[in-house]
Order: structure tokens, then C-alpha cells, then sequence
């Protein structure tokens, strides 16, 4: 199937929609590779634990709704890196069934890029951390234009990381000066 960028959308996630993230994280698919306060299984106060003070600007992570016309089908939140300079780190999953393995996830992670990440003029690069794992993740990464960086070691979620970044210039070539 094929995804038009037009009917993609960002909505800032609100305390009306944790219990549809709860119902997202809970999926099998979703709680493989996605934990909340070092759950794979959270209960709905554990997600408003963790959301709640994003949702209320008290934590710097961004966090955003996909939407696929009116109907949410995703996640994805952003924070600036702090022991980085100009460098924004993002985090995704697409919550809907349907919209699994169709190659979704490369079309709304390209449009986030483009509306939300860069338009932070100071941002220059952006990078994900998959767990090495994570094969689908990292590879719809790659479609996206994410290269590999390194492996390091995730001590928040305590896990292998697989760095992934991509830099303005993937987004928004330069035009050539004739």
C-alpha cells in the first residue's frame, strides 16, 4: 500500500488519548521493543506517569500523535539530545495493526523530519537508538535515510543500542549554485 504524505498529520498527545498509548503499549507488538518506567506491560497509571509531565511541558520530550486522516495510528516524540550539540533524537511506533510491515512507517518518519525536527533551524542532525534486534525498526530507518553510527549501551532502558542518525542536508539538499 502506499501512503500519501498529505493525509499525514501531528497531533500533540493529550490526556484524553492515554488510554489508546495504553492500549499500544500493551500490544504484542509494541511491548517487544517499548518499555514504560521499565515496563513491557504498563499499567494505564504508568503510562500517565510517564506521559503526563511531557503532556504538561514539566519534561522536555515532544510528544506527538500520528494521524492518518482523522484516525491516530502512531507515536512519535522528539527531545533535543543534551550531551549533544544541535542534535535531536526521536522515538516511534506505530500502534495500529493495520498499518504494520506497509511501509508506513518510513513515509510519516520522513514527513516528522521535514515538519517537526528540522524546522528547528539550530537542529543539523537527528538519530534514533533501535535495540540492534530490532530488525523491522532499523530498517524502516534505513528507508527513511537514517545511516548507521555506533552501538552503544542503553543504560536508561538498560539495553544494546543501535545508532541511527540522519543530517539536514538528507532532508533539505542544497541547491546547487549554477
Amino acid at each position: 500500500m502506499e501512503y500519501d504524505p498529505e493525509h499525514i498529520t501531528f497531533r500533540k498527545l493529550a490526556e484524553a488519548d492515554l488510554p489508546l498509548m495504553h492500549r499500544w503499549l500493551n500490544t504484542t507488538h509494541v511491548r517487544e521493543w517499548y518499555k514504560v518506567l521499565g515496563k513491557n506491560e504498563p499499567a494505564l497509571q504508568t503510562v500517565a506517569d510517564k506521559y503526563l509531565p511531557r503532556i504538561h511541558g514539566r519534561d522536555p520530550v515532544h510528544c506527538y500523535l500520528v494521524m492518518y486522516d482523522t484516525r491516530p495510528v502512531a507515536y512519535i516524540q522528539s527531545a533535543v539530545i543534551v550531551d549533544a550539540i544541535n542534535v535531536t533524537g526521536i522515538d516511534t511506533f506505530i500502534g495500529e495493526v493495520d498499518f504494520l510491515h506497509k511501509g508506513f512507517g518510513v513515509v510519516f518518519i520522513r514527513k516528522f523530519l521535514k515538519e517537526i525536527v528540522f524546522q528547528e533551524p539550530e537542529i543539523t542532525s537527528c538519530s534514533v537508538d533501535p535495540e540492534p534486534a530490532n530488525k523491522i525498526a532499523i530498517r524502516a530507518y534505513q528507508k527513511a535515510g537514517f545511516r548507521y553510527s555506533h552501538r552503544t549501551w542503553n543504560a536508561g532502558d538498560n539495553v544494546a543500542a543501535y545508532i541511527m542518525t540522519i543530517n539536514r542536508e538528507s532532508i533539505y539538499p542544497s541547491i546547487a549554485v549554477l
